[in-house]
């Protein structure tokens, strides 16, 4: 069973927005970026945020850190997705493929 999924797409910023004024502009050569009305500093403290919603929400079973991801409510203007795939927060793994794995290798050692 593959876990859950989240997809997050700030659709005027590419992925070298997240460095520095000195990387970015190098980077415009083989990336695309934001063009106008850009706020990159904004943009890397929502890719922070998510981070630590995410870690948060898998880590700690915290279902309102993962609804902040997939509510999508950030200052910069974003497209979110999500898949649970049968994730609960409730505590406890939300994949057990090692262990049927394990499984399925005890009985054939056996």
């Amino acid at each position: 069973m593959s876990g859950p999924k989240w997809f997050v797409n700030a659709t005027k910023y590419g992925h070298c927005d997240f460095y520095d004024d000195e990387a970015r502009k190098m980077g415009k050569m083989y990336c695309a970026t934001c063009k106008q009305h850009c706020n990159f500093p904004e943009y890397r403290k929502m890719g922070k945020e998510i981070i630590v919603h995410f870690i948060d929400g898998i880590l700690n079973n915290n279902r309102s850190s993962l609804e902040k991801i997939e509510n999508g409510r950030f200052d910069i203007g974003s497209m979110t997705k999500h898949d649970l795939r049968g994730y609960s927060s409730t505590p406890g793994p939300f994949c057990n493929r090692v262990s049927t794995l394990e499984n399925s290798m005890l009985h054939v050692e056996s």
